[in-house]
Parts: structure tokens; C-alpha cells; sequence
């Protein structure tokens, strides 16, 4: 420093100017440096927070993502937990006929009485109709007795039906193509059974009392099952699928076709996790790279598991669905801090290169701040929340920028009583709770804090919760500037029309086929035709034919060149 201090005393001490025009230099040097800095400085933080809050928008995201699969998966497990039920229920309850069926056999006082308990079948039939039938078979197959009279007599495969049931159990079989016992007759060919025609058997074992084995077999109509499942998963885009711990297929709400013998022991619950929970949800990864969301659970009573299957893109829409506003506006915010991060830079720069510029850069910067401003504004409309009556319950800030006070006092007031429509039927059907349609339109008006009357684009769109309309959410876009420039325009339109009419020169104006569109009424007067002879017409329709080449002429120089020329 002391050095620095000789160095420019000694200049000084010669030419005071030229030493005062050095110390000048190295100061500016050091503004432009600080200068450089700031500005630098400026830019690195605007990114940096465009760039934390970017980082924010995917954590946001990807939670809420991760927020709606577990909702899924939730309500998966308890779609899963009330077939279950159901399914458990119904076997149950077909259990329960067989066990009295076989206590009133063992009534009789022989086998050949068996034969008149069909009207008991029949009736024990009408407790359970989700069983196609009923019968009662001896060890060797053959049917003593059934709720189908066509069956009686006949000897059944029973190696068809599944294994034995030792005595007083009851045994769920495989899912078998067929719809009656005479299907699986001893010695008849399947190869004609429709497809698509399935049963579920459930065989009861016992024996008569000298210790002849007998059987009772129902067979259960898998589509009345499947049925019930429709109905709880509703129009979600779910598979149900119940299968055997073996993972043999026994209903399921897809394709039944092929159904009857179909494994699905390469399924992942099977395959990896070998049912080790009665109940559960995760996710399954498949080699093409699709996830599916699974949900299971398992029966005590019966040897028989409930999937419900969904594929993870179902959930992304659902969650885009509701994110995309969020994510549009939080991209905007971040492009909008890039942009005045890198205003700023600019700014900083062109005050660095010259003083002169610095008023240009700062006007500038105001401008780009100011339109930055209006971009906002535009991109900013009136949202709402109301309950299902049209009672506000949520507003944004716009509606302090446009109602002032009346944006504290829409809270806990009806929408139509801030926005007012602009037809009297709109405030019945508005947000009428009998029909579920999608967006309601109509036009509203109300008195903004400037007391001016503003009109609105109104839209609202009705929330459903288990098919129930429960609230409303909407927007309001404001259209009184849009209205006031049509009006606007309307009027010099007219006025335009009405000194072209007046004017004292004829004047006609044609379209780009040369056919007339306009004339005024000097131009009338000066052809000595009345405008409706010759609106829609060319020249050549109604004039002689030099004076049409003339105008014809004219107005062809008039496209290529521009200019005036001859009415």
C-alpha cells in the first residue's frame, strides 16, 4: 500500500492531472469489478432459486404421485376385503345347504327313497341362487336325486369335479366349462361345450348309514359372483381375480373364455411372495416395464385368494389430472424467475459498459418488469370452491385484486349472490344437484372494488364422491374488456358504414372473386342501379362490356400494385 501511495504521489508531482486521471482509472476498475460481481451475483441467485424451486415442484409432485397409488392401493385392500367376505359368505352358505341336505338323506329309510328328495333340492335351490344346481351322487357317480330332473341317473366323471371330500367336509373344485351334471356325463366328450358357460363345484362328503360313501354336489354359477364384483368396483378400471392358494383361476371380472384350468402360479403372489400375509397390497414391475398395483387377500375359511389388479398408469392420470394446475403454475413461476433473473443480469451489465446506457437498461428493465406484471394479471382468474349448495367456502387472491372488500365477504355467502347471472334460469341449473354433467357455463356480472360492473366468464364443475355431488369448484374469467371493445368496435363500424353511405363519391367494395359486397348510395345514383340488383354480382353481370374489362383491369393493377383507381 505505501507503495501504491509513492507511486501516485510521484505522478502528481508532474502532471497533478494525469496522476488525479490514474487514481480515477483504478477506481472505476474496482466499480466495474464490484459491478461484475453484483451482476453475477444476481444471476447465480436467480437461478439458484428458480432451480430450489423446480427441485420443490418434482418433490411435490412425485409425493403427491406416490399419495394417490397409496390411495389406491387402500382402497384396493378394501375392494379385495369385500369380495372376500362375499365370496366366503356365499361358499359358506352353499356348505351349509349341503350339510342339511345330507342330514335329510340320512333321514330316509333306505337308498331307494333318496330318488323323492327332489322338491327338497329344489327348495334348499332357492336359498342359494348362485348354485345352477343341486344333486345328491353315490361313490360310483351316478345321481340319485337332483334340483335339474335331466341329470337324474346319469354316472358323472367325478374325476372332473375335483378331489373327494373326506366325510363331512366340503371341498371347492376347479373351474369347469360347463352348465348342468350332464356336461360332465361318464364318457361324453366336452369338445361342443359353449364357451364361456363355467360352473365352480363344491362337493360335500358323507355316508349313509351302512357306510355307503355319497356325495352332494353343487355347482355354483361363477358369473353371478363376478356380477356382485362389477358392481363394487363400479367403472374404476379394476381386475378382480379369485383363485385357489395354488393359484388356479376360479372367477375373475376379465375375458372367462379360457378361464377353466388357467394357472396363475407365474403371477408374483405366487411366484415370489408365496401368500405369505393374508392380506396385503405392493406394486409389481413387469419385463416390459408397466407397474401394476396389486392388492390381496386371503380366506380363512376357504382356500381361495382375491386379487385386485390396476395398472399404475390409471393412478398417474388421476394424479395428473389433479396436478397439472399446480405444475403449469409452478413451471410459469419458474420460467417467470429466470426471466427477471436474467433482466437483471442485463440490467447490471449495461450499467457496467457505460453510464450512458444505464438509463436505456433501466427503462428497460422497468418495461420488462411492467410486462412481467400484465403477464401475471392475464394469466390470473377468479377460482372458487363452494360447498353443493353454491356456498363459497375457498377464494384466491384475485379476488382481492378485482372485488376488493367483497373478496372477505364471498366466504360463507352463495356464489350467485357475488357473481350474478346474467339469465334468471342459470341460478336454478347452475349448480343443480340432478344431473352430473361436466362444466357449467354462464355469464355473471358483479361491482368490482373500482365500482365499475364487471362481467365474468363463469364455469363451474361439479365434485362426485361415490357417484354424489358433494361440492363445486370453478373459475370466473373477466370478459368486461373483451365486451367493451366489441361494443366499441360495433359503434365505428357503423360509423365506418354510415360515411361510407353519405359520402358524396360512389364507392363499392368487392371481394377477392371481383363480386360486389358494397356500394353506397352515390354510387347508386351514379350507375343508376339499386344495390340489391347487383350485391353478390362481378362487374361483367351488369355493366357493358367495356366498362367491366375497365373496372375488371383496374382492380387486378389494384392487387398487384396497391393505389387507387376508377370506381
Amino acid at each position: 500500500m505505501p507503495d501504491g501511495m509513492d507511486w501516485t504521489l510521484w505522478w502528481f508531482s508532474l502532471d497533478g492531472r494525469l496522476g488525479t486521471g490514474s487514481m480515477r482509472q483504478d477506481s472505476s476498475l474496482k466499480h466495474s469489478s464490484a459491478q461484475w460481481l453484483s451482476s453475477q451475483l444476481a444471476l447465480f441467485t436467480g437461478v439458484l432459486f428458480a432451480l430450489l424451486l423446480l427441485m420443490a415442484i418434482v418433490w411435490m409432485s412425485w409425493r403427491g404421485h406416490q399419495q394417490v397409488v397409496e390411495q389406491d392401493l387402500r382402497q384396493q385392500e378394501l375392494y379385495a376385503r369385500v369380495i372376500e367376505d362375499h365370496a366366503s359368505r356365499s361358499f359358506d352358505a352353499v356348505a351349509v345347504v349341503q350339510n342339511s341336505l345330507a342330514e335329510t338323506v340320512l333321514l330316509q329309510d333306505s337308498q331307494a327313497d333318496i330318488p323323492h328328495l327332489s322338491r327338497q333340492l329344489t327348495q334348499a335351490l332357492g336359498s342359494v341362487p348362485f348354485v345352477r344346481s343341486i344333486a345328491v351322487l353315490d361313490a360310483q357317480g351316478r345321481v340319485l336325486v337332483s334340483s335339474a330332473a335331466g341329470d337324474v341317473q346319469r354316472q358323472v366323471n367325478l374325476s372332473l369335479l375335483g378331489p373327494r371330500p373326506a366325510r363331512g367336509q366340503s371341498l371347492l373344485g376347479p373351474l369347469i366349462r360347463g352348465r348342468s351334471l350332464a356336461d360332465f356325463e361318464l364318457g361324453a366328450s366336452q369338445a361342443g361345450l359353449r364357451s364361456g358357460i363355467n360352473s365352480l363345484p363344491m362337493l360335500y362328503g358323507f355316508a349313509l348309514a351302512g357306510g355307503q360313501p355319497m356325495l352332494v354336489v353343487a355347482l355354483i354359477n361363477p358369473d353371478a359372483l363376478v356380477n356382485f364384483q362389477r358392481q363394487v368396483i363400479g367403472d374404476n378400471p379394476l381386475s378382480i381375480l379369485v383363485t385357489s392358494y395354488t393359484g388356479l383361476l376360479l372367477t375373475s371380472t376379465v375375458d372367462m373364455v379360457e378361464a377353466p384350468g388357467l394357472s396363475l402360479a407365474h403371477h408374483s403372489l405366487f411366484s415370489e411372495r408365496q401368500v405369505a400375509r393374508e392380506h396385503g397390497s405392493y406394486r409389481e414391475h413387469s419385463n416390459l416395464g408397466e407397474e401394476t398395483l396389486v392388492a390381496f387377500r386371503a380366506s380363512r375359511a376357504w382356500p381361495l385368494v382375491v386379487l385386485v389388479e390396476q395398472a399404475q398408469a390409471a393412478s398417474t392420470q388421476r394424479w395428473l389430472a389433479r396436478a397439472r394446475p399446480v405444475l403449469v403454475t409452478g413451471l410459469v413461476v419458474v420460467f417467470l424467475l429466470l426471466g427477471m433473473a436474467v433482466v437483471l443480469y442485463r440490467s447490471l451489465r449495461a450499467r457496467e459498459r457505460s453510464r450512458v446506457l444505464f438509463d436505456r437498461a433501466r427503462d428497460q428493465v422497468v418495461r420488462s418488469e411492467r410486462e412481467l406484471s400484465v403477464l401475471l394479471r392475464s394469466l390470473q382468474e377468479l377460482i372458487f370452491r363452494t360447498d353443493a349448495s353454491g356456498v363459497v367456502t375457498y377464494v384466491n387472491a384475485r379476488w382481492a385484486a378485482l372485488l376488493g372488500a367483497q373478496a372477505h365477504q364471498a366466504l360463507g355467502r352463495s356464489v350467485l349472490d357475488v357473481l350474478v347471472p346474467e339469465r334468471p334460469t342459470d341460478r336454478t341449473t347452475l349448480f343443480a344437484l340432478d344431473h352430473l354433467d361436466g362444466v357449467r357455463h354462464c355469464r355473471a356480472s358483479t361491482v368490482g372494488a373500482d365500482g365499475r360492473t364487471r362481467h365474468f366468464e363463469l364455469a363451474v364443475v361439479p365434485l362426485l364422491v361415490d357417484g354424489r355431488i358433494t361440492a363445486f369448484a370453478g373459475s370466473a374469467v373477466d370478459i368486461t374488456e373483451l365486451l367493451e371493445t366489441q361494443r366499441q368496435l360495433q359503434m365505428q363500424l357503423s360509423l365506418i358504414g354510415l360515411m361510407l353511405e353519405i359520402s358524396p363519391e360512389p364507392t363499392s367494395m368487392a371481394d377477392e372473386m371481383g363480386r360486389l359486397v358494397m356500394v353506397n348510395k352515390a354510387w347508386e345514383q351514379f350507375k343508376g342501379l339499386d344495390r340489391g340488383q347487383v350485391i353478390g354480382k362481378r362487374f361483367a353481370d351488369f355493366l357493358p362490356v367495356n366498362e367491366a374489362q375497365l373496372h375488371e383491369h383496374s382492380e387486378a393493377q389494384l392487387v398487384r400494385q396497391g393505389g387507387g383507381g376508377p370506381f
